[in-house]
């Protein structure tokens, strides 16, 4: 049996079916229809966009007052707010969007012609002197040739060689690649000799695989060297064109930090000149004098040292 309940709002007995649930389990005391009314706001009346006549909208985004309205103000009315004056020809046309300033894509490639057409039309070549239409605004030059000419004198004008008094400003200490008299990587080295000194060098160090069975250094007897080097006892500098330089007896293998030391210490070597007959091979006093003034003391401690 369809259970009824009276209206608070409007005094009308109505069944349960047109009351809201409270969220307990009950009705609330009003109505749908008067629930409906009290929370719809009221909209004011407003005037149609096409007809000027007032009506009360359904909601807010309705602005005529009819269908027919709405259809009439699309086709005529609309397109007249539309209509704009080309800024070039001064032609009246219906732009798509409210930014298009221009009735035609000519009209507007016609206006930046002219605007370019202010620019100067002739320039002077900057090499030739001669007066030319560039192509862009970006031309300095009448032909691909006195581009090319005046990229030859910039590279010229460059790349100068440097003068005597230069060079010995970078010879010695004020080399920047300079390391305490020490050999450096990135520097010219005499080419005389190179495979020789090359080849007997690998000779060495597979003499040393075959004996030991490993690299070592020569001067400390060690092998965890982080990278062995091979060093003239006798050094290119002193005589650079010497027939003996690259042979065996003037080649020894050391690590890093000995052949540091070598290059530091230049008395290190006096022990080699003993054993090799260096004096002898190159015939020369001063390495006669190096034989003499060294401390063998160092000499007898690396021998005492074991391999690693």
């Amino acid at each position: 049996m369809n259970q009824t309940k009276k209206c608070k709002e409007c005094g009308i007995v109505k069944s349960l079916t047109d009351y809201y649930g409270n969220g307990m389990g009950g009705k609330r005391p009003r109505c749908k229809e008067c629930e409906n009314a009290k929370t719809k706001k009221v909209l004011k009346p407003i005037k149609c966009k096409c007809c000027n006549s007032e009506f009360t909208p359904r909601n807010y985004l309705q602005k005529y007052c009819s269908l027919e309205c709405s259809l009439l103000y699309k086709k005529t009315i609309k397109k007249e707010h539309k209509k704009k004056k080309c800024n070039y020809c001064g032609k009246t046309f219906i732009s798509i969007n409210g930014n298009n300033k221009y009735c035609s894509k000519e009209c507007r490639d016609k206006r930046n012609l002219n605007q370019r057409s202010k620019k100067p039309k002739t320039k002077i070549c900057k090499v030739c002197n001669k007066e030319f239409i560039p192509y862009t605004s970006l031309n300095n030059y009448c032909s691909s040739k006195c581009r090319i000419i005046n990229e030859k004198n910039r590279i010229r004008k460059t790349s100068k060689r440097l003068t005597k008094e230069q060079i010995k400003n970078i010879i010695g200490k004020n080399n920047p690649a300079y390391r305490n008299g020490m050999y450096t990587r990135k520097t010219k080295r005499i080419n005389i000799g190179q495979s020789l000194f090359d080849r007997n060098k690998k000779e060495i160090k597979q003499a040393m695989i075959d004996d030991v069975g490993y690299v070592y250094c020569e001067y400390c007897m060690k092998s965890n060297c982080s990278r062995f080097e091979s060093h003239h006892i006798i050094f290119r500098s002193e005589m650079p064109l010497h027939e003996h330089l690259s042979d065996k007896e003037n080649i020894v293998i050391l690590g890093i930090k000995c052949h540091n030391e070598f290059h530091k210490h230049k008395s290190m070597r006096g022990y080699l000149i003993k054993e090799r007959g260096l004096d002898k091979l190159f015939n020369s006093k001063k390495l006669e004098l190096e034989k003499l003034t060294y401390d063998y003391q160092r000499d007898n401690n690396r021998n005492n040292e074991t391999l690693f």
